[in-house]
């Protein structure tokens, strides 16, 4: 089973959960190793290729093809790694708990917004898991509206169906959604979306990595309407084998005139931070979709 096929069908993503659930810990660490090997040899799988790309910009582009190809390797089977311990735990809360460790700065943010003096725009990061940090802070308390991209398929349908289950309300980030969502953080309330998933058609591209980039930009345009802050949540997993839930401290929108200088600014702000996070650990840092899709003629053959 590919983990493309996990990604994108629900019978795919039932059946690696179940698996994953059965399997025990070494079992799961070595085939997580196997399968992350296989998929760094096949650079005609989409997910493959836009790690490659990804990861070339990240490391500077200038690293020669056999080191460059460890990377692609190590950052595949990061991946893996962190979706079999997701799985393999999701059911089983309280034992997953026992690998997370919370820096201070991120139960800062999981706790912010429970007596809601003031909203929080929250972002999340997918390094090492998208879902480790969020199903984390869930347990640890963070509750709020969820914006998903408007366009889904049965897997991501699935995959909201989970995260709902864990106490999290998800929404399409629709016009009405967006200002029910503005509506909530005025409230004191936080709301949560991603950080870093590419939206090829926004006509906003912030740098990132020194690069324009079509990211989304619509947590900024929240943050500036409801006067909030902006924090990112994401997590790494240290050599000890637990995931560090690491956050930021929480940044500040700035007005000014122009309405599309106002976005890009903050927006570069904010990822300014997160290219911090990810220079931590490069290879935890693994978004299925290319962000430079421009450079792709440019990596080693």
């Amino acid at each position: 089973m590919l983990l493309d096929q996990v990604l994108n069908s629900k019978k795919s993503g039932m059946l690696a959960l179940k698996l994953a659930r059965w399997l025990p810990v070494p079992a799961g660490d070595w085939l997580s190793v196997k399968i992350g090997d296989y998929l760094s040899s096949k650079r005609d799988l989409p997910m493959v290729q836009a790690t490659r790309i990804n990861q070339w910009v990240v490391k500077g582009a200038n690293i020669d093809d056999k080191k460059f190809d460890s990377v692609v390797r190590e950052t595949l089977i990061n991946y893996v790694k962190s979706m079999y311990y997701l799985f393999h735990y999701w059911d089983n809360v309280e034992e997953l708990e026992k690998f997370l460790r919370y820096s201070p700065e991120s139960e800062i943010i999981i706790d912010r917004h429970k007596e809601k003096r003031e909203g929080t725009m929250v972002v999340f990061m997918h390094s090492c898991n998208f879902d480790v940090s969020l199903r984390g802070a869930l347990r640890r308390g963070l509750n709020g509206l969820a914006l998903s991209l408007p366009e889904a398929n049965e897997a991501i349908e699935w995959q909201h169906s989970l995260r709902e289950r864990s106490g999290l309300e998800i929404k399409p980030a629709s016009i009405a959604v967006l200002r029910e969502a503005a509506e909530r953080l005025k409230a004191g309330e936080a709301v949560v979306t991603g950080l870093d998933r590419p939206l090829p058609e926004s006509k906003y591209r912030p740098n990132f990595f020194g690069r324009p980039t079509p990211l989304p930009v619509h947590y900024i345009y929240l943050a500036i309407k409801a006067e909030v802050p902006v924090a990112i949540l994401t997590s790494i997993r240290a050599p000890d084998g637990k995931f560090n839930i690491l956050a930021s401290e929480l940044i500040r929108m700035e007005k000014l005139e122009n309405r599309s200088g106002e976005i890009i600014y903050n927006a570069e702000k904010v990822l300014a931070v997160a290219e911090e996070f990810i220079k931590l650990a490069p290879t935890q840092w693994t978004v299925l979709h290319p962000l430079w899709p421009e450079e792709a003629a440019n990596l080693p053959k």
